[in-house]
């Protein structure tokens, strides 16, 4: 009679994939963003998030997905730049095993550039103080 036998091998968490969504060069003020770290271990590692050396927390800002590998927010503040580091760890033979990797975000404010305003003349519409009125096919625009 043959018995299935499994062997149990524990393993600490794998090097750190780290994963940034979207992958641009520029971040900007509303911008959401997905950090995904991915790490393999025997058993399962577990995942907290950095930022700046503080722990994040999920909240109304910090969405968590994955068991807790993703962390997802919409870019709010410039002060949001920084270092996000994901730190991972189990428990092996008695210890903790423990990684960690991260990423420096900077965040730049969103510029927008404002559509020049149109009307029928300069007389009857006038501009702001740091815009100027000029004529144009009978259409008065401020810039």
């Amino acid at each position: 009679m043959y018995k299935d036998v499994f062997y149990f091998h524990p393993d600490g968490p794998s090097k750190i994939s780290f994963e940034v969504r979207p992958n641009k060069t520029n971040y900007y003020v509303t911008d959401v963003i997905n950090f995904t770290c991915i790490s393999n271990g025997n058993p399962q590692p577990t995942f907290r998030w950095k930022f700046n050396s503080m722990d994040i927390m999920e909240n109304r800002k910090y969405t968590f997905l994955n068991k807790n590998a993703t962390v997802a927010f919409t870019l709010q503040y410039l002060n949001e730049s920084g270092n996000y580091q994901c730190n991972v760890k189990n428990y092996v033979n008695e210890k903790y095993m423990m990684k960690n990797d991260s990423v420096t975000l900077t965040v730049k404010e969103l510029n927008i550039i404002p559509e020049p305003i149109a009307t029928e003349s300069c007389f009857r519409d006038t501009c702001s103080f740091i815009e100027r009125c000029y004529e144009s096919d009978d259409t008065a625009v401020c810039s």
